[in-house]
């Protein structure tokens, strides 16, 4: 069964914390956020029997909705 990764880093942009979901829909990603209350940037991932595939970074806007942007990863990192 494939799994979400939550990458939370800090505002230097170091992971502080991973968190794996047990599923393939990115909404409970988001769902988790919004219990969580997290206020740090997030990078989400889907991992399956393959590999990881890196779905975006997540962010919330002012209106406090939040989005998952589909951004490339940075070198090094997957």
């Amino acid at each position: 069964m494939p799994n979400l990764i939550l990458e939370i880093h800090s505002l230097d942009d170091e992971a502080v914390d991973t968190v794996m979901i047990e599923g393939d829909n990115p909404t409970h990603a988001l769902s988790y956020l919004e219990e969580n209350e997290t206020p740090f940037p997030v990078k989400l991932w889907r991992e399956r029997y393959r590999g990881r595939e890196f779905l975006g970074e997540v962010q919330r806007d002012q209106a406090g909705v939040w989005h998952i942007l589909e951004t490339e990863p940075h070198a090094g990192e997957g």
